[in-house]
């Protein structure tokens, strides 16, 4: 089970939703008319809600790895007690290192979350906009929205469509 299940697992339905949503928001149909107008994340089929759920425990995980990675791994060990329990210390880590040994995702905001969920949709679409104009640059961690940026980019684009019948699936 992905660690980002186990500690979202009541919210992820509320944040699978924000991130269709913002899905819809951002895309056009055939012709050129916003998807959101006339459907909702209740429009989408299963098979892609589960799709969607998917991506925002990915990202999450990603996230974590990204922590956990620097934390079994220090780029320049150092003789100090974290060193020693083998953690790195956060002034070697990454900004989203440094920001998750801070504020460990299970202490997000509900609100947080979902404007993590938002700019995902944005940023891994290249949308121009996402988390390097959002909330992160005022965090402290210099560096941090070009890190989310750059790893929401590497979970390739995501993009929807509606069906003649209505319904809205996946690219």
């Amino acid at each position: 089970m992905p660690q980002a299940l186990e500690i979202f697992g009541g919210y992820l339905w509320h944040l699978t939703k924000d991130y269709a949503h913002t899905l819809l928001w951002s895309e056009l149909d055939d012709q050129g008319n916003p998807l959101d107008e006339g459907s909702t994340w209740k429009h989408l089929s299963q098979a892609a809600l589960w799709t969607l759920a998917q991506d925002v425990l990915s990202f999450l995980d990603a996230m974590q790895a990204v922590a956990n990675t620097e934390a079994a791994n220090p780029s320049s060990p150092r003789e100090s007690p974290s060193a020693v329990v083998g953690q790195t210390p956060a002034s070697d880590q990454s900004p989203l290192g440094r920001y998750l040994h801070d504020h460990s995702l299970d202490s997000w905001s509900f609100h947080e979350l979902t404007q993590l969920t938002h700019d995902l949709a944005l940023s891994r679409n290249g949308h121009g906009a996402g988390f390097f104009d959002g909330n992160w640059e005022f965090t402290g961690y210099e560096g941090l929205c070009g890190q989310l940026q750059a790893l929401a980019r590497t979970q390739g684009e995501r993009h929807l469509y509606r069906t003649e019948s209505g319904v809205i699936e996946i690219l």
